[in-house]
């Protein structure tokens, strides 16, 4: 179904309003309606976004329960929105990506639970995409070997407001630039091995602001290749539950040039502990600011190590 305007007369944005039969309350109100029993919600979704006029729109998703088995492919200049928690989309059948975002720009995805039900790899991936927005978004039980969000090749985003929680790891930026991430909640990330809170690589010019990182696998947020990120006002607790007294809260590897201030670091009072508050891991890590941040009983081995390269800590961290 496709409304379009008449003859003549200017295509400007609209939006289509998504309900699942047998889980939303009122499917009336919607213009597409999954069907009760669907294992393959992704083709209604996906057909309503593709009936979109070429200037974009929103796509509102009711509450209700939906049920995909493969990809949800969100357009350029397209909203897809929920309800809050009460709209999931849950993976019925294992797939590598449940919202899957190539090579399109001015995205947003808001206010839905992405349920990967252990089957799925990866909660949203994006891909060589520029001024998107993935906000208030709850992403849970993606496979031990994958992510919640995983962007790449991509620049001027926002990463706000999520909650990210049993993934391997919570959120993943490779070769971006000029990313915002920004008060997201990231807890019990864990897997095989690697499994970080955050891990930002071979990106540069982040802001990385007011996130909470809890009980990592390994480094609750790594910085690793290239830099000159803004790391600010960011709590990081309980790093290093996959082994005991070995990972670093804030871990760099060969990132240089990152202002690193007003972080809180604790190691935690769970069995598994961080071994470092902040660890500058390696020679690599050049030019690093590393000063302000609050370190106190942040480690089981010390609260900071620097083993960098003309790294400032004047005028001094908290230990």
């Amino acid at each position: 179904m496709s409304r379009l305007p008449p003859f003549g007369q200017a295509i400007v944005p609209v939006t289509f309003v998504i309900a699942k039969d047998g889980s939303s309350l009122d499917t009336s109100r919607a213009d597409y309606v999954c069907s009760a029993g669907s294992t393959s919600d992704q083709i209604t979704i996906n057909q309503a976004i593709s009936d979109l006029p070429a200037v974009g729109g929103k796509i509102a998703l009711l509450e209700g329960t939906y049920n995909i088995d493969n990809s949800i492919l969100p357009d350029s200049n397209v909203e897809i929105t929920g309800c809050g928690y009460s709209t999931e989309i849950r993976a019925s059948a294992a797939m590598n990506r449940m919202i899957l975002v190539d090579t399109k720009n001015n995205v947003n995805v808001n206010n839905i639970r992405l349920n990967a039900n252990s089957v799925a790899n990866y909660g949203l991936v994006a891909g060589t995409t520029t001024e998107s927005r993935f906000e208030k978004l709850y992403i849970q039980l993606t496979t031990v070997t994958a992510y919640g969000i995983y962007i790449a090749t991509s620049s001027y985003c926002m990463i706000g407001k999520n909650i990210i929680k049993n993934n391997k790891r919570g959120i993943v930026t490779e070769q971006c630039t000029l990313m915002n991430i920004i008060d997201n909640y990231i807890t019990d990330n864990s897997g095989v091995i690697n499994g970080n809170g955050m891990w930002i690589l071979n990106g540069s010019y982040h802001n990385i602001l007011e996130n909470r990182v809890e009980k990592s696998g390994t480094s609750g947020i790594l910085l690793q290749a290239q830099g000159y990120h803004n790391l600010l006002n960011n709590a990081v607790i309980s790093s290093s539950q996959d082994i005991d007294d070995t990972y670093a809260n804030i871990e760099l590897h060969t990132s240089n040039y990152n202002n690193i201030q007003l972080n809180n670091c604790k190691r935690g009072a769970l069995a598994n502990k961080a071994k470092y508050g902040i660890y500058v891991n390696g020679a690599g890590n050049i030019g690093n600011f590393v000063t302000n941040n609050d370190l106190h009983d942040s480690g089981s081995t010390a609260s900071f190590l620097d083993t960098g390269t003309a790294t400032i800590t004047a005028p001094g961290n908290r230990v």
